[in-house]
């Protein structure tokens, strides 16, 4: 069971796209706007982990989901902490929400 498990986790075609660069990086792109487009939401860092500009060290990942929303209060502090990627993050997390909540109406519980 071991072996099955340290197998999923290094997985070559993961690494792959998470260092994706150039044509893979387009087409990755491609692939998840089409997924999008068909109402069905993937993050492209792979996990919400991912989108913690810092980890707070614990492997729990609900403390770590508490730590990081304590420390970071707003979106100006968030797009600093990510940096670089931040406008790409920014992009990805605003098209997916609104997706997501564009059915909602103001006061409704939905």
């Amino acid at each position: 069971m071991q072996s099955f498990f340290a197998f999923r986790r290094k997985s070559e075609r993961l690494e792959q796209l998470a260092g994706a660069t150039g044509e893979l990086l387009a087409l990755k792109s491609e692939l998840l706007d089409s997924l999008r487009a068909a109402d069905t939401h993937v993050l492209a860092f792979g996990s919400v982990e991912a989108y913690y500009a810092s980890a707070s060290g614990s492997r729990d990942k609900v403390k770590q989901a508490i730590d990081y929303s304590e420390s970071c209060t707003s979106l100006e502090k968030y797009r600093s902490d990510l940096g670089e990627v931040s406008a790409e993050v920014e992009h990805e997390l605003r098209t997916i929400m609104g997706a997501i909540f564009s059915d909602a109406q103001p006061g409704s519980s939905d």
